[in-house]
């Protein structure tokens, strides 16, 4: 008889949510790391706090979660952003590829796709302004647009009103 057996992330799932805290604290006790955040990717110090962002200071990385929606909803990685840097990015070892939620719940009435993380924290932030955050269910291709297409299956968009993105 076939008997699956447990992903990565599944088993350390304990860890994985340790390690996303003490990153978030790491990275808000840092602050020209927060700074750097602010001015060179527009993510507030409340995006830091509601979304889970790290740092972790032995990567000179700053660590953004991966929550899989087609993996109930759990963090499965993190995404790594060499502090200083644009270019230089990795991927937690055995990240699943799909599509990632970055802020929302499944309940939303709305679903939207970015492109990436750094996008849909700074959409997050300015659907706060217009007091729609909990309105949206933000996603993101975990491995990049590329990866996008062999995933939108996995989207239940029937449960969905697609926006159009009149809010501005």
């Amino acid at each position: 008889k076939f008997e699956k057996k447990p992903l990565w992330y599944e088993i350390n799932k304990e860890e994985l949510l340790i390690y996303m805290c003490e990153a978030t604290e790491e990275l808000l006790e840092a602050e020209p790391v927060v700074e750097w955040l602010y001015n060179k990717h527009g993510i507030n110090k409340q995006s830091i706090i509601d979304c889970g962002i790290g740092m972790d200071a032995d990567k000179n990385a700053v660590c953004f979660p991966i929550f899989s929606t087609v993996h109930e909803q759990i963090l499965v990685g993190f995404e790594y952003r060499l502090i200083g840097e644009t270019k230089k990015i990795w991927r937690t070892k055995d990240s699943p590829s799909g599509i990632a939620q970055v802020w929302g719940r499944k309940s939303a009435p709305y679903v939207i796709i970015l492109e990436g993380y750094l996008d849909c924290y700074c959409f997050k932030q300015f659907l706060e302004k217009k007091g729609l955050s909990d309105d949206y269910l933000i996603l993101t291709p975990a491995n990049g647009a590329n990866d996008l297409l062999k995933h939108l299956n996995k989207i239940d968009f029937h449960r969905y009103i697609l926006p159009l993105l009149n809010i501005v």
